[in-house]
């Protein structure tokens, strides 16, 4: 497999940044929900959990700025021509919310360390939280549409383009 995108798939590079990220993001909302909802503000462990937080979306963040050079350095492979221009203008959108908000997000969770105490329990920090939810659902609403239609509406193989060892079915 190439490293570089192609013109049916995408290169070694991109799908290791994508699922990489992909595993990162997923396990920092859940450890940030953890510590935060599950956690009292006095268990000691609640420290070393904020801590891996923040140290994996710093990672998130670096891991998402060298994504996006190397995505406009190596542009995605086309969608497929038979795919309505809406459902076409509808991934762009997707595409660019996530990578905003895989920017955003780990800023804003960074602003929340070097801001004023109540401009980080008030507003950075409730901003953060939103959108880090948004983040998620935007990936579940991803990931749902990557393999409903994969394998139920079109039963195309655009989604093996992302994934390693397939077959594109294309030459």
């Amino acid at each position: 497999m190439s490293r570089r995108n192609a013109s049916q798939r995408y290169g070694s590079v991109a799908m290791t940044f994508h699922w990489l990220i992909a595993a990162l993001i997923l396990t920092n909302v859940g450890l940030g929900y953890y510590f935060n909802e599950m956690l009292a503000e006095e268990n000691p462990v609640r420290k070393v959990f904020g801590l891996t937080h923040v140290a994996i979306g710093i990672t998130v963040l670096l891991l998402s700025l060298a994504r996006l050079r190397w995505r406009l350095k190596n542009p995605a492979p086309p969608l497929p021509a038979a795919m309505p221009s809406w459902e076409r203008r509808f991934a762009v959108t997707t595409h660019h919310a996530l990578y905003g908000l895989m920017i955003l997000v780990p800023v804003l969770g960074l602003s929340t360390i070097v801001a004023p105490h109540d401009l980080a329990g008030h507003v950075v920090g409730p901003i953060h939280e939103w959108l880090a939810y948004s983040l998620f659902v935007l990936a579940l609403g991803h990931i749902a549409a990557a393999v409903g239609f994969h394998f139920m509406i079109r039963r195309d193989r655009v989604l093996h383009r992302m994934l390693p060892g397939t077959d594109t079915g294309q030459a």
